[in-house]
């Protein structure tokens, strides 16, 4: 890999970042007219046909028979359940708000890695994630007095608890599939796995504001399939230490998005718990781990 960063894989990694970040308020701008299913797999119906083009245009072949089960598998966890719940959860929850407790997910990668691959974290690993759960818990709550949940914060969570397993057992692929490959088949396994969310889809694209559609269509084409072409380009110039330096720039890309396009702004109590979040993500992920895997 290249050290040297040029100004092609800068805005490479920029761009899949910025993308990944519109998605938080891509999806809460279309809960004004879609539903939490819809929008779902109207995302992933696009991405898919997207990626199946893309699958086809570099023949990638087909997996083997018998690691389907676990590709269909990682792609229901990924991309079925995660999905439902992160639009779930940003029925009440901010989209800034959800891109910060989303942020965590190295974190959780990270003791994931430690429990199945012995990827110990060393003692300033496991303080570093004590930070930045204790900044997912301030996110979480409305303030200090009444430590009331934010509705939809528990969903969000665990929308990030299952990227986090898909990112850390695709490792046992990587020897077998590229990370095209990979991720065709989950995706599309995933997306197969939302078709029982499709009675009512048709009516709602004919009936509801083009605005609306066009949000999900934007969801299914750039943060879905555009940032993950551009985030593996810009892998391939540099280390994934300095590319992995862009997804700090998620949760504040993502407030600015939100407040350019919804008028959202979190409170300062949810912005001080995503400052934490993201130095116990950068603590985890910068000086935790007693032994470094890099798992793009």
């Amino acid at each position: 890999m290249k050290n040297n960063v040029n100004l092609r894989t800068i805005g490479a990694l920029a761009g899949a970042t910025i993308f990944w970040a519109s998605a938080f308020s891509a999806i809460r701008f279309a809960l004004q007219y879609y539903s939490v299913g819809h929008i779902a797999l109207f995302r992933f119906l696009t991405a898919s046909i997207l990626l199946i083009g893309i699958a086809f245009w570099k023949k990638i072949g087909l997996p083997k028979l018998s690691d389907l089960p676990y590709l269909v598998l990682l792609g229901i966890i990924a991309f079925t359940i995660y999905q439902l719940a992160l639009v779930e959860g940003e029925k009440t929850v901010l989209a800034g708000t959800a891109s910060m407790i989303i942020a965590a997910s190295p974190i959780i990668v990270s003791i994931l890695a430690a429990i199945f691959y012995k990827e110990h974290l060393s003692l300033l690993g496991w303080i570093g994630s004590l930070i930045g759960f204790c900044g997912v818990a301030l996110i979480s709550f409305r303030d200090l007095i009444s430590f009331q949940l934010q509705p939809g914060a528990l969903f969000i969570f665990g929308a990030a608890i299952c990227i986090s397993i898909y990112n850390v057992f695709q490792k046992h692929f990587h020897q077998k599939y590229s990370v095209l490959q990979f991720t065709v088949y989950s995706v599309v396994s995933g997306t197969i796995f939302l078709l029982f969310k499709s009675p009512g889809l048709i009516d709602a694209m004919v009936n509801l504001p083009f605005s609306a559609t066009a949000s999900v269509i934007y969801l299914g084409i750039f943060p879905t399939v555009a940032s993950f072409l551009l985030w593996n380009y810009g892998l391939r110039q540099v280390s994934a230490s300095v590319a992995s330096s862009f997804h700090y720039l998620t949760p504040v890309i993502a407030v600015l998005i939100a407040w350019v396009w919804l008028a959202e702004l979190p409170t300062w109590f949810t912005m001080a718990g995503g400052v934490l979040t993201v130095i116990g993500v950068i603590i985890v992920t910068r000086w935790g781990k007693i032994i470094t895997v890099d798992h793009h």
